[in-house]
């Protein structure tokens, strides 16, 4: 699976336009790059840039010996081929400098000018312009240098994420991203982060794989983890409760709701609150909020799945109830038959 702006970034670099990803780590910007070569058929080339990359790493050099000695660039640039300059923002921005030419189609190497080959294709990488606290040793890159290159924002792709791990560690990392932001953390979980998670979790190696990796510096941090996961882990598990797993009462009118929504039933609350059996042998009303605690230990609950909300809202077999709560109308054992066993 490719990055959901794949498509796009890969059109405008095969116009010949030099392309500049920006995102922060882990969201597959290298990853592209190599694509990219692959599927034009193109020989890749690249070069981590540091601060202190010097020109000659991008042009070459001519040794005592009088003989010039290329590098990669140069062969990517007379012979065709993608070239990456990977992490550009952390390069001396004199050094980028010497490649201001390219857009007129040419570079002067120490040898001579060389012509752009019609396949040389140039593709860098940077971290987010706002984030060199996070992104330690970036420089502001020169106006010079970034005005040559068709800049493309670099979003963490979800999908493509999901694609690379699983539906459980998505949505746990997801979580702790959620949980670093609200105590006003910048460090980033990365796609490389969750991949690893997704790795380790098939090692059985850890008790937790969440804080050996994201909250390791975050301990305290960790329990507020725990705490939302098990929620999560309640809501699912009630999202999937059938009537006879449900013990109190509010359990009870959920699942209700919830199987007369699924019906695409239009039902409320007090709907399901009518269609509560005590003892299995007739309708109850619990609107009095302070019953609840009551009714919660008294109610049991038998084989209520088989009332469906088709059959209470049948006239034939629907009962009224006065303000007072009184019943004027309820089922006869007859009229339910096959539908609660006494």
């Amino acid at each position: 699976m490719r990055h959901e702006k794949y498509d796009y970034i890969k059109t405008v670099i095969e116009a010949g336009m030099p392309v500049l990803l920006v995102g922060e780590a882990g969201t597959g910007k290298s990853t592209i790059a190599t694509q990219i070569a692959e599927d034009m058929n193109l020989t890749f080339y690249s070069i981590s840039c540091t601060k202190q990359m010097s020109v000659n790493a991008l042009l070459g050099f001519i040794n005592i010996n009088g003989v010039y000695l290329p590098t990669q660039f140069r062969k990517a640039f007379e012979e065709g081929g993608v070239f990456l300059l990977d992490e550009i923002d952390a390069a001396d921005p004199n050094a980028l400098l010497t490649l201001n030419t390219i857009e007129n189609g040419f570079v002067s190497f120490p040898d001579g000018i060389i012509n752009v080959h019609k396949n040389f294709r140039l593709i860098a990488t940077a971290n987010p312009f706002n984030a060199h606290s996070v992104y330690t040793g970036r420089s502001k890159l020169d106006f010079s240098t970034i005005d040559r290159f068709f800049t493309v924002e670099l979003e963490r792709d979800s999908k493509l994420e999901l694609s690379l791990t699983s539906k459980d560690i998505v949505k746990n990392v997801g979580i702790a991203r959620e949980i670093l932001s609200s105590h006003g953390i910048t460090s980033t979980v990365t796609m490389r982060d969750t991949i690893r998670l997704h790795k380790l979790s098939k090692l059985n190696i850890s008790e937790c794989i969440y804080s050996d990796i994201i909250f390791n510096r975050y301990p305290d941090l960790y329990n507020n983890f725990k705490t939302v996961l098990e929620q999560e882990e309640a809501k699912a598990k009630k999202a999937t409760m059938t009537q006879d797993e449900a013990t109190t009462v509010d359990e009870l009118y959920d699942i209700l709701v919830n199987e007369a929504n699924k019906n695409k039933d239009v039902i409320s609350r007090e709907d399901a609150r009518i269609l509560v059996y005590r003892y299995g042998r007739g309708p109850i009303i619990i609107d009095d909020p302070e019953m609840d605690k009551y009714m919660m230990e008294k109610i049991l609950i038998r084989n209520v799945d088989k009332i469906t909300y088709s059959l209470y809202m049948s006239m034939e077999y629907r009962f009224f109830i006065k303000e007072t709560h009184e019943l004027l109308y309820t089922f006869t054992e007859e009229e339910i038959e096959g539908y609660i066993p006494f």
